[in-house]
């Protein structure tokens, strides 16, 4: 089924490229008749050139809703095919991704005032929920007239849902995470977190950590965190915080590259495709595995 998604987006990329050139072609056309025509007739350069007009119109909107289909069997079509080979289930969600309120209530990362998340990912690993969307979040200032701003997050959110509770609430940051993070107010007003440091040099210099109570934390961090975390992180690209709270792992990955986007001027090649997209799904569900196996990260069942 995949190969014959790949031949269907040759075929809309050449159909793309083909439409481009006709409509650059008509572009010159119009240019020749504009400067050579024109001394011999202007009606007759006024009419052939409200017909190549008409036509280059007509082009360009077609040239875009292929585009849009293109996209389409790419980012929907493609991905649900290739994902379902890792995942249980996988499924792309059109409209907002991931709201603004439920970003902030963890206490992860400072808010600006321009919040957007444009589309979410739901798949299934074993017991675990998994949802994936686009997040940007910016603080724009100014009059009116010049306004600057500052891009405070952009890039990826997961959220994981275990279904079970962790022991307890805890924050790790990448140092090299610039975009504003919260440490104070771990997920509640009422919980403060500190700084834990662990017994593994590489994570101390990579990583810092926030949780309360910082004893079960510490413990958790030498039962298996810390590597669990280290070898995450050199897998994915991008500047990484893990958030745990209750029943749900969040993951802010910031500066990530979009692997849902096509190339429209290279050949779709399967092989490729797949070892760029699955690269990064296969070390999350790699992550999974790795914290289903350090012992007391979730909290005993009452």
């Amino acid at each position: 089924m995949t190969t014959d998604t790949i031949k269907l987006l040759e075929a809309l990329r050449k159909k793309i490229i083909a439409l481009s050139a006709f409509s650059f072609a008509l572009f010159c056309a119009a240019i020749v008749v504009l400067i050579f025509v024109s001394d011999v007739s202007l009606t007759a350069t006024a009419v052939i050139c409200a017909v190549l007009l008409a036509v280059f119109i007509v082009a360009m909107a077609f040239i875009s809703r292929v585009r849009r289909v293109f996209r389409t069997v790419y980012r929907v079509r493609l991905m649900r095919e290739l994902y379902r080979e890792v995942f249980d289930e996988f499924s792309s969600e059109p409209g907002d991704g991931i709201g603004r309120e439920t970003v902030e209530n963890t206490g992860m990362i400072m808010m600006g005032n321009t919040y957007s998340s444009v589309r979410r990912f739901r798949a299934e690993y074993k017991d675990v929920s998994l949802s994936l969307s686009e997040v940007s979040i910016k603080q724009i200032s100014g009059d009116g007239k010049r306004n600057s701003f500052m891009t405070m997050f952009s890039g990826y959110w997961i959220e994981a849902r275990f279904g079970r509770r962790f022991a307890c609430p805890m924050q790790i940051r990448e140092r090299s995470f610039n975009s504003n993070p919260r440490t104070g107010e771990l997920f509640s007003k009422d919980r403060i977190a500190v700084r834990i440091f662990a017994d593994n040099e590489e994570f101390d210099h990579i990583f810092k950590a926030y949780a309360s109570p910082e004893d079960d934390a510490q413990r958790l961090l030498d039962s298996g965190l810390c590597s669990a975390v280290i070898k995450f992180n050199r897998e994915v690209k991008g500047d990484f915080m893990f958030g745990f709270s209750d029943d749900t792992l969040h993951i802010a990955c910031h500066g990530k590259r979009d692997v849902f986007e096509p190339k429209l001027f290279e050949a779709p090649d399967k092989e490729l495709i797949k070892s760029t997209a699955l690269h990064d799904a296969c070390a999350l569900v790699e992550f999974i595995d790795s914290l289903e196996n350090i012992d007391g990260l979730f909290a005993s069942p009452q």
